[in-house]
Order: structure tokens, then sequence, then C-alpha cells
């Protein structure tokens, strides 16, 4: 939506935030791999950078989202990541709210992500069936 905002460090840093988001709860589902590879696309990614494995790690990376709106962009983004698969499971919301945390913005504000990423994958859906549909 809008990865194109986020210079190529955030970019880089955003593909490993959204494989540590999916990848929280120890399954990564069809949507989740789909996702993972479109993210790759389409921040011109040859390759997936090393993998974070834990939020103390995690938190030493976030520091290239320099402005706020980076950090929203990181936010909204990964938001939309964790609910690729329908819900937000308890591990990946921890994920989301270290984010918060530490880029010292509030957790009511994944409330509001979720709810514009829920429309969002609505609307996607939505288009899918319409290209995606034999007449």
């Amino acid at each position: 939506m809008f990865l194109h905002l986020l210079n190529q460090a955030q970019k880089q840093c955003f593909c490993n935030v959204v494989r540590f988001i999916v990848t929280a709860d120890g399954v990564v589902d069809e949507k989740e791999k789909r996702l993972l590879a479109m993210a790759q696309r389409e921040l011109a990614l040859d390759e997936l950078p090393p993998r974070i494995t834990s939020l103390a790690l995690l938190a030493t990376q976030l520091n290239v989202f320099d402005s706020p709106l980076a950090r929203n962009v990181l936010l909204i983004e990964s938001v939309a990541a964790a609910m690729a698969d329908g819900d937000i499971p308890k591990s990946e919301m921890e994920v989301l709210e270290g984010i918060c945390d530490c880029l010292k913005m509030p957790r009511e504000k994944i409330s509001e992500c979720t709810g514009f990423a829920k429309k969002f994958h609505d609307l996607i859906q939505e288009g899918e069936k319409l290209v995606f549909t034999e007449q």
C-alpha cells in the first residue's frame, strides 16, 4: 500500500519485520507465503534479508524508521501483514506491540490500523473475485 514511501534501508528492515511477524506463531500459511513473496517483489529485493529472531534484535533495527511518516507506514503495513491469514494471533500481536513500544507509538494505534487493514483485505478479496472469475 504505502511501501513506496520508504527508503531502501527502511524497505529492507520492513521485509525483516514482516518475516518476523508471519513466523511469530510458528505457522506460515499459504497467504503469508504469498505476502512474503509479494513484499519481496514490491520492495525489489533480490533476496530476503537475514531473519530477525527476537524482539530484542528487532528493536536494534527499527531506528531506520526515523520519521513519523516512516513509523506510520511500518505500523500500518505490519498490521496488514499480521492479518494476512485473517486474524492476528497473540504472538503476532506481541510483535506489533513491541514495534509500538520501540518506536514510542501508542499501542492504540494498532487498533486503528487493524480497522483499516480489515477494509483493505476485504477490498483485495473483492477485487480478486472480479479479476479471476471467468465470465
